[in-house]
């Protein structure tokens, strides 16, 4: 009587519902990774998982066909990979951003106000009612389209980037706000002489000005660093 060791290969299907836990701070943008890990409990020493079809073996990992939608709401799977540690497998889910619904719904809207709310240095700054109905209005608007978003989208304890892109809108606006203050402030403040008088209004057009620039150079600054962050630069 002879006693060999015996290769026996067991083929299983199952479902199975997994959480993944990823930090969305790049939300809407970004690329995430969700692991899955299987292992063999009890004694399974001589037990190894396999990779039926070797062809699909690159490295140490293997690549999974999947035939279901890669379009997963705010998300697209890009692909899945295999990693065996002998009782043990894991499945990674490579899993890129959709920004495209938040673009036209989120950041568009955002920026024409904002865009509204900046064209208030170019009223007359005579015009002081005009000018801090409009700023306010969109100021008010924009808090406004911010609390709607955040029921729409997932929630986390801390900020996402769709978040500080609303926060600093709103910074940017409110600084407008001030600023139209500062300069009706400057505009009709007392004097004694009409030297004085147009000193006082060039002051104010000189930080009208200095606050249309200053504004914009803050929204250019956004507008790039969002724009890394779109092409995953960072």
């Amino acid at each position: 009587m002879y006693m060999t060791r015996a290769n026996i290969s067991y083929y299983m299907n199952f479902e199975a519902a997994y959480p993944c836990l990823l930090r969305v701070s790049r939300y809407p943008f970004g690329k995430y990774m969700c692991n899955l890990t299987f292992s063999l409990f009890g004694d399974h020493e001589n037990v190894d998982w396999q990779v039926i079809d070797p062809r699909q073996m690159k490295g140490d990992s293997s690549f999974i066909q999947y035939f279901g939608d890669h379009d997963l709401l705010d998300y697209r799977l890009e692909k899945i990979t295999l990693h065996i540690h002998r009782n043990m497998i894991t499945l990674t889910l490579h899993l890129i951003g959709q920004p495209d619904y938040h673009l036209t719904n989120n950041f568009l809207p955002s920026s024409l106000m904002f865009i509204i709310c900046y064209s208030s240095f170019f009223f007359p700054i005579a015009g002081f009612n005009e000018r801090i109905m409009v700023s306010l209005t969109s100021l008010l608007v924009l808090v406004a389209l911010f609390s709607q978003a955040t029921n729409n989208y997932v929630r986390t304890p801390y900020y996402k980037l769709i978040d500080v892109w609303y926060v600093s809108l709103i910074m940017l606006c409110f600084a407008v706000v001030i600023a139209n203050g500062i300069v009706n402030y400057l505009r009709v403040q007392r004097v004694k002489s009409h030297s004085s008088l147009m000193k006082k209004v060039v002051l104010a057009k000189k930080f009208n000005i200095g606050s249309q620039v200053a504004i914009l150079c803050f929204f250019g600054i956004l507008i790039f660093i969002f724009s890394l962050f779109s092409t995953n630069t960072f």
